[in-house]
Formats: C-alpha cells, sequence, structure tokens
C-alpha cells in the first residue's frame, strides 16, 4: 500500500470539514435542499478523484449518515448513495485512467465547494433580507394583510383569491375552516370569521421588513423576542406576538408568514384545537 500523502490528508480533512458545517446548519441561509445536496455529491466525487483510495466509500457512508439530520431522511439515503457511486468513479478515474488528470479535476470541483462555504459564511455575516418591488404590507399588531384583516367576514377576505386549491369548513368548537388557493391561506372560525391569513408569497412583508424569502437570521434580528422550534422534519418554525395577534414563520428561508387570532392556531402547531389547552402553543410562546 502507497503511503498516504500530505495532499490526500487534506482532501480527506476538507470532506470531513465540508459535511460537518452541512450538519451545524451553516448553508441554512442560502438555504435550499437541493444545493446541500451538490455539495455532498460534489465533496464525495472530488474525494475520490484526488485521493483514489477505495476505502473511501466505507468513509463516506459513514460521515453522510451521521450528518443526515441536515438532509432529511429521503436525501440522506439519496446523498449516501450518490456518495459511495460518485467516489467509485472518482476513485476508478484516479487509479485506471489518469491519476494526474484525475487529481487536477477533482480539485476544480472541490473549489467548487469552497465557492460554496464562502457564500454560506456571507449569509451568515449578511442575512437574506428579500425586498419586494411592490410589498403587500403585513401589520401583525392591526392583523391586516394587505386589504385583508383578521375578524372580517371570510366570504369578502376571500375575495381576489385565485382558484381553490384546497379548502376546509369550519366546525363549532373544533378544526377552523380554511380556503387556500396555492399562495395564500385564509383560515376562518364557524361563525364565518377570519382567524388567520397565511401567505407563500415573496410579496408579503412585516411593516417592520420580514417576508417571504427572508433567513430566519434576519427575522430574528428584526423580532429579537421570537420564540423558536423545529418540527418533526428539522424546519424552523418561530413566533412571536404583538398586541393581541401573533405571528408565526416557517422555514430558512421563510417560506411562509402567517398572523393569527387564535393562540392554538393549527396551521403551524401542532396542538389540538378542539381543547384549550394546545401544550405546543404554550412551548412557543411561553411568558
Amino acid at each position: 500500500m502507497r503511503d498516504f500523502t500530505v495532499r490526500e490528508g487534506a482532501a480527506v480533512a476538507f470532506y470531513v470539514f465540508g459535511l460537518g458545517l452541512i450538519a451545524t446548519g451553516f448553508f441554512e441561509p442560502t438555504a435550499i435542499v437541493g444545493l446541500t445536496f451538490c455539495v455532498v455529491i460534489g465533496l464525495a466525487l472530488g474525494l475520490g478523484l484526488v485521493v483514489g483510495r477505495w476505502w473511501l466509500i466505507v468513509l463516506s457512508l459513514v460521515v453522510v449518515l451521521s450528518v443526515g439530520d441536515a438532509l432529511g431522511t429521503l436525501e440522506t439515503w439519496g446523498a449516501a448513495l450518490g456518495s459511495a457511486l460518485v467516489l467509485i468513479v472518482g476513485v476508478h478515474v484516479h487509479r485506471y485512467v489518469s491519476a494526474r488528470w484525475a487529481v487536477r479535476v477533482g480539485a476544480v470541483v472541490l473549489a467548487f465547494a469552497v465557492l460554496v462555504f464562502a457564500w454560506g459564511g456571507y449569509r451568515q455575516l449578511s442575512p437574506l433580507d428579500v425586498t419586494p418591488a411592490h410589498p403587500i404590507v403585513v401589520n401583525v399588531g392591526a392583523g391586516t394583510a394587505g386589504s385583508r384583516w383578521l375578524g372580517e367576514r371570510v366570504v369578502v377576505a376571500r375575495r381576489g383569491l385565485g382558484a381553490l386549491v384546497d379548502s376546509d369548513i369550519a366546525i363549532s368548537g373544533g378544526s377552523p375552516g380554511f380556503l387556500d388557493d396555492g399562495s395564500v391561506t385564509l383560515w376562518f372560525d364557524s361563525h364565518g370569521h377570519v382567524t388567520g391569513i397565511e401567505s407563500r408569497n415573496s410579496r408579503y412583508q412585516t411593516v417592520d421588513g420580514v417576508g417571504v424569502g427572508d433567513s430566519m437570521t434576519h427575522a430574528r434580528s428584526v423580532y429579537p423576542g421570537l420564540l423558536c422550534a423545529h418540527d418533526e422534519f428539522d424546519e424552523p418554525e418561530c413566533a412571536g406576538r404583538q398586541g393581541s395577534n401573533l405571528l408565526f414563520l416557517v422555514g430558512n428561508p421563510v417560506r411562509s408568514l402567517e398572523i393569527s387570532s387564535s393562540l392554538c392556531y393549527p396551521a403551524l402547531l401542532e396542538g389540538d384545537p378542539t381543547t384549550n389547552d394546545c401544550p405546543q402553543a404554550r412551548r412557543l410562546l411561553r411568558p
């Protein structure tokens, strides 16, 4: 067996370091799972081309599976299988085609990962703040989102919605009803009054400058009182109160912005809306 060179050791260290950054959520502000997946695959290919040793396959499986929570279950197994396959290709090229060219190409692939790391670091220092050209203003304290407001009749608030993709009726003393056109969801009680307005449209932005598309880091800097948790998919959920109304933000970057007049708002929280208990709401919104 040939000696393990400094170059090869540096490549392995860089690979483990890169996946460690993924595990800590370093790329969240940049933040799509697809980008993280590409970084995992790119690191594996570069490692295989530069080092060219078969035991790297075992190393990649161990490391990828150990950071799997940052990707999600399906993406984790996809990244593990993809890493193994591209490592096989990289090692084969290094050993049986041209080690010299394999090292050069591998260095270029790893350089791509360096650029992504630099972008992730920039986003950590300068959180993503999307500013729409024509924002729809959300005033949490006043309970308004554009021309809609909490408490108005849903038959009025639904004007301007697109074709509905989903809906349900409200049950007295139980679950609220909702109307969803794919971009905006209106939640309403059994009396037909709007209790929540949720948007996944990047034009929606609070009067304080937080909206869909912003990083959660930016949101928390604007609203330092936000209380946050993670759902079963390890996606961040944050909630805060202004006056008698609540603000809910989901995802990083934020993919859903909601205002609500109901403490047990089921669009985000998993508490049972048919009771007054709502443990998740109390966990997120404790004084």
